[in-house]
């Protein structure tokens, strides 16, 4: 593990790249509800890059309560359920 090297970091130009792809699939300033609470609603704020890991993320606000902001990576946000529903989904 002594010569383990440090991982090469990705370009501004991937990363940016990263983030245009993942805008594809979320849609910025959409309202969307987690499958398992349909009455909590979330807005999308933003699309970013996770800095250590350099996977993109969606950052997105509570509706409700205190509208808490919270980030999570674009693949967990993606990532259907074990029945094969979307963990959030689209309602405007």
């Amino acid at each position: 593990m002594a010569d383990e090297q440090p991982k090469e970091r990705a370009t501004e130009e991937q990363l940016a790249t990263q983030v245009e792809v993942a805008l594809q699939q979320v849609f910025l300033g959409g309202i969307y509800v987690h499958y398992k609470h349909p009455e909590r609603q979330y807005m999308v704020v933003s699309v970013g890059i996770d800095e250590p890991s350099e996977k993109p993320m969606v950052s997105y606000k509570a509706l409700y309560g205190r509208q808490l902001l919270w980030h999570k990576l674009l693949s967990d946000w993606l990532k259907p359920t074990d029945t094969g529903v979307e963990r959030y989904q689209r309602v405007e």
